[in-house]
């Protein structure tokens, strides 16, 4: 199904908000199809991918394929707990890259700690364009992320 969407997505030019939140069954596959369609302009302003059980490999290939989207203003990325340092490391590269459109993004209740604030932060250092980043609900977070 997830293989289907993607596919359907990519000939997509009405479509702006898709909320796939809670979807924890889809698979690397399809997983894999659908950040293929995110690398190219899909019209997709606002795009919901919470509590969807995504692991490093697929955070990984989700934030690469931002890099390249233009359209994308606002991403949902809460309650993903497989995501360890490294998958989020992908985000900090994300948040670097000057062509990014997004405003809003919104980690919350995620497994992120002091050594990814820090990196976050440092990444977003030259960002202009993000208005929102939302860290609320890691207690692993502490004065040192802060």
């Amino acid at each position: 199904a997830a293989v289907d969407l993607a596919n359907s997505l990519s000939q997509n030019r009405t479509l702006k908000k898709l909320n796939l939140c809670g979807n924890r069954s889809v698979a690397t596959r399809g997983w894999m199809a659908f950040s293929t369609v995110l690398q190219t302009d899909s019209r997709l302003a606002a795009l919901g991918l919470s509590d969807c059980n995504i692991s490093n490999e697929v955070a990984v290939m989700i934030a690469t394929s931002l890099t390249n989207n233009r359209s994308l203003r606002l991403l949902s990325f809460s309650g993903n707990l497989s995501i360890t340092a490294t998958g989020w490391a992908a985000f900090s590269t994300l948040f670097q890259n000057p062509d990014s459109r997004l405003v809003s993004i919104h980690l919350c209740r995620n497994n992120i700690g002091d050594e990814v604030a820090v990196s976050f932060a440092t990444s977003l250092a030259n960002n202009r364009r993000l208005e929102i980043l939302d860290l609320s609900g890691n207690p692993s977070i502490t004065a040192v992320g802060w």
